[in-house]
């Protein structure tokens, strides 16, 4: 999944002739800089688990059949 991610942002990046990871991420498989492709992962698996974390404490707040009584109920 990570690598389709990374794929569309190189591919959008070049479409709208933005700087961003996508292109910065290729460069450095280009030219073989190790360190800073473990940056790139380190920061996008880092958005991804906030952007988890953050759905796991939101959710039980927008729907009401989750929530910490949840297992507890008797349907």
């Amino acid at each position: 999944m990570f690598g389709e991610i990374l794929a569309g942002a190189v591919v959008t990046e070049t479409v709208f002739g933005l700087d961003g990871l996508g292109q910065l991420a290729q460069q450095a498989v280009a030219s073989q800089d190790v360190a800073v492709l473990q940056a790139i992962i380190l920061i996008s698996v880092s958005g991804f688990v906030s952007i988890g974390f953050a759905s796991e404490i939101i959710q039980p707040l927008l729907d009401p059949r989750i929530g910490r009584n949840a297992r507890q109920r008797k349907y």
